[in-house]
């Protein structure tokens, strides 16, 4: 999945601003392009990496959805940070606040109108971030 981002890593919330391309790779390096998968998938962009300082008070939660729409009577993403939960039925930018320094934990699951997990392929997103207070010395 590529997608469009604004210059401050925000993705740009529109189904055309993104691009799938499905393929495999065998075990002699030949790549077979594969038909577009037509369940709804979620593409991780945001936070990643390690935040120092002030950029720790406003981390930007961003994602990227596919063959679906985001509603409160349908689809929706469950975050789960540090062990906190949320659910987002709005597809827009969002912020992680005032988190605490060290490792944060981010999860971005896709779920129905009822709350259940959608399963398939890349419809739950897992990853880490550092946040610190200030540059380690080295």
């Amino acid at each position: 999945m590529s997608f469009l981002s604004r210059s401050y890593q925000e993705s740009i919330k529109s189904p055309n601003a993104g691009v799938l391309y499905h393929f495999s790779i065998d075990e002699k390096g030949k790549l077979t392009k594969m038909d577009i998968p037509k369940t709804p998938m979620i593409f991780y962009s945001r936070p990643k990496g390690q935040y120092i300082g002030a950029d720790t008070k406003n981390i930007l939660l961003d994602f990227y959805v596919y063959n679906t729409t985001l509603a409160a009577d349908g689809n929706k993403v469950k975050v789960t940070v540090n062990g906190t939960d949320f659910t987002i039925d709005k597809w827009q930018p969002y912020f992680i606040q005032n988190a605490p320094m060290g490792d944060m934990k981010v999860n971005v699951q896709l779920v129905d109108k009822d709350g259940k997990n959608i399963e398939g392929a890349n419809t739950s997103v897992s990853r880490s971030v550092t946040l610190a207070a200030q540059e380690p010395i080295k």
